[in-house]
């Protein structure tokens, strides 16, 4: 059977969003009333190094669908934080209702990490309650190095070491 043009693009397109053939072949079948080889799917994967007969047409429309997904990350669900807890919260009633105790403890511990984003890629760092982080100045401060202006600041109550960096 020599397919259409449709699933062609059907195909290419669900590879292209990183499906894997065996996935777009139950998809296919379910579609369009088709059984498809996986062979035949894999044939549309423009990102595999061996797969030199795909046309240039089916090639271009890939790597165009292909950036075009990985520029789409905020409509998969699970890259919200909301969305992860919500998940995170049904595993653990899940956990709970089969009294799965180890279970329910890694989800709340992955739920306290969700939170603390220990995997975005921000960290931010803080003092005590959210605030600054005080610091202080070890060694020694030569006073007659530094000018009456220094001098007042310091006695003014700023902290030594950030009159100094301001001054240097």
């Amino acid at each position: 059977m020599a397919l259409k043009e449709e699933q062609k693009i059907f195909i290419t397109t669900r590879l292209a969003a990183f499906n894997r053939p065996s996935k777009v072949v139950k998809e296919f079948s379910e579609v369009f009333g088709e059984r498809i080889d996986r062979r035949r799917v894999h044939y549309y994967d423009a990102s595999c190094p061996g797969n030199t007969r795909l046309g240039q047409k089916w090639r271009k429309l890939f790597w165009s669908l292909r950036d075009e997904f990985l520029k789409r990350v905020e409509d998969i669900p699970m890259s919200y934080k909301a969305y992860r807890l919500r998940q995170l919260q049904a595993l653990y009633e899940q956990a709970i209702d089969a009294a799965n105790i180890p279970l329910a403890k890694e989800l709340l511990e992955q739920a306290a990490k969700e939170m603390g984003e220990a995997y975005s890629n921000r960290r931010l760092i803080s003092g005590p309650g959210g605030g600054p982080i005080h610091h202080s100045v070890t060694g020694k401060i030569d006073l007659r190095s530094l000018t009456n202006e220094q001098l007042q600041r310091i006695a003014d109550g700023e902290d030594p070491a950030d009159v100094i960096r301001s001054e240097g």
